[in-house]
């Protein structure tokens, strides 16, 4: 009598962990702001598919959606924010088991005109380039 051997494979899948931060903010101007983050550590098993990005006023409680990334991309512009007004957003991976918990920003990120760009930019070049501690930038820039 011959033994028949059967195996059976099970493959358990869950919702992505939360991405990777911190947020990260940059190119904020008088209506929108531009945040980066990480990819999950752990995608529960089954490929990321999308982001969600929220947001909400700090004043306020409730999150709204900003919209959606593709999962290729680990960046969004968030657009038609009101000057002046502080922000806090999150970040949601999504899989086939659905939303994951969010990454959200631990500092609020307020849109502004951008006064001031020269000599943000002097310290900017500075921070990044030590070499240049020692010379003098100059720069002109005349905006209509």
């Amino acid at each position: 009598m011959a033994k028949t051997r059967i195996q059976y494979f099970s493959f358990v899948t869950e919702k992505p962990e939360k991405p990777l931060g911190p947020i990260a903010f940059s190119d904020i101007t008088k209506d929108s702001v531009t945040l980066t983050w990480n990819p999950p550590a752990k995608d529960g098993g089954s490929p990321v598919t999308s982001y969600v990005v929220e947001y909400r006023d700090a004043k306020r409680t409730t999150w709204s959606k900003a919209g959606d990334v593709s999962a290729d991309k680990t960046f969004y512009v968030a657009d038609r924010l009101i000057t002046g007004n502080d922000y806090y957003f999150r970040v949601i991976a999504v899989n086939d088991e659905g939303q994951g918990q969010p990454l959200e920003s631990l500092e609020t990120v307020r849109p502004e005109k951008q006064i001031g760009m020269l000599f943000k930019s002097r310290i900017l070049l500075r921070q990044n380039f030590p070499f240049l501690s020692k010379v003098r930038i100059c720069m002109l820039c005349i905006c209509f």
